[in-house]
């Protein structure tokens, strides 16, 4: 029988990607530039369910979690304002990565902003369109790329394909810790052809500043919980990044119709094939090195 459990450590159990939002209001307003953007199909998630802070919590309660890293959804554009403001009201519970592309009018102001921000501890940016086509907005010319690099955070990068783009950024700025989202596999193809990045994502397990968030992964399955053909995947993850370069996260918001929180974390901390010190990186250690994170207070 699977269960919740966790192995014994101190160290916290972090998700390293969540998110959380409300319905637009005027003190957190939807940016209107960004939904049009969004593909048609996504609308009804956002717009319908209970997505906040607060529902949050309560599923990370229920799942045993203790911190998750409040990625700032694309619905608010490049302001993390609802992130930030759901750490300040549960202190200890959340840290917020911010997206950032170039519909940010002055780029310097807002990264030194940003680098100003309490519970703040990452910037993500998107390397292409979720079809790996058409190269990503805000990424395309200039220096943008290298300055949201340079600003001293640890960058979350969806690479949507452009891998190659992706070793380039991290081999030219070595210093700055890169966090490559859903297994580097996230693209709007068949679950075959995403399977078939996967070669090209470990072989830059070679540049030591690339690290890989496992978030998603469940979807990528063909079989049932506990997802023996995902967990043969992070074999290999394992076996090339090593467990202190991989950071688990669920991604839950938009999975809650096919997979509960609970076996989104369970099929990992269950996986008798790591010992529990991997299990235990995996699960929190590295997120808690890489992020410099505290943990609740409970």
């Amino acid at each position: 029988m699977w269960s919740s459990m966790k192995d014994p450590s101190d160290t916290p159990l972090v998700d390293a990607q969540v998110h959380a939002w409300v319905s637009s209001t005027p003190r957190f307003p939807w940016s209107e530039q960004h939904l049009r953007r969004l593909p048609a199909r996504l609308r009804p998630l956002y717009e319908t369910g209970d997505h906040s802070a607060e529902r949050v919590v309560v599923m990370m309660d229920e799942a045993g979690v203790d911190v998750a890293v409040l990625t700032s959804t694309f619905l608010y554009g490049t302001d993390p304002s609802y992130a930030l403001d759901a750490a300040a009201r549960f202190p200890g519970r959340f840290v917020v990565v911010a997206y950032v592309d170039d519909t940010v009018p002055d780029l310097a102001s807002y990264l030194d902003w940003t680098v100003g921000q309490r519970d703040l501890v990452g910037l993500r940016v998107f390397l292409g369109t979720p079809d790996a086509g058409a190269p990503g907005r805000g990424v395309g010319a200039g220096s943008f790329l290298e300055d949201v690099a340079d600003a001293g955070l640890p960058l979350f990068v969806s690479p949507m394909g452009s891998l190659d783009r992706l070793a380039a950024l991290a081999t030219s700025r070595p210093a700055t810790p890169i966090v490559v989202d859903h297994l580097g596999l996230w693209i709007d193809a068949p679950r075959e052809r995403r399977w078939r990045l996967a070669d090209q994502v470990l072989a830059l397990a070679a540049i030591p500043n690339i690290h890989i968030k496992c978030s998603a992964a469940p979807e990528l399955s063909r079989e049932r919980f506990p997802f023996p053909d995902v967990l043969a995947l992070l074999d290999r993850y394992v076996a090339a990044f090593g467990t202190d370069r991989l950071l688990w996260g669920s991604d839950i918001n938009q999975h809650l119709d096919s997979l509960s929180y609970a076996d989104a974390v369970d099929y990992v901390r269950c996986h008798r094939a790591w010992s529990a010190e991997q299990r235990a990186m995996l699960l929190g250690g590295t997120a808690v090195r890489l992020l410099g994170l505290a943990g609740p207070s409970r």
